[in-house]
């Protein structure tokens, strides 16, 4: 039970990291398109 939590806190971080990323290369793309 305590792995598979572990697996589901890495996941969602993960999903997070990718999430700001994402956001940020957008950002950096609005940047520069201005």
């Amino acid at each position: 039970v305590i792995v598979g939590q572990l697996g589901q806190a890495e996941q969602r971080v993960e999903r997070n990291r990718k999430r700001i990323t994402q956001s940020t290369a957008a950002k950096k793309d609005l940047k520069t398109m201005s």
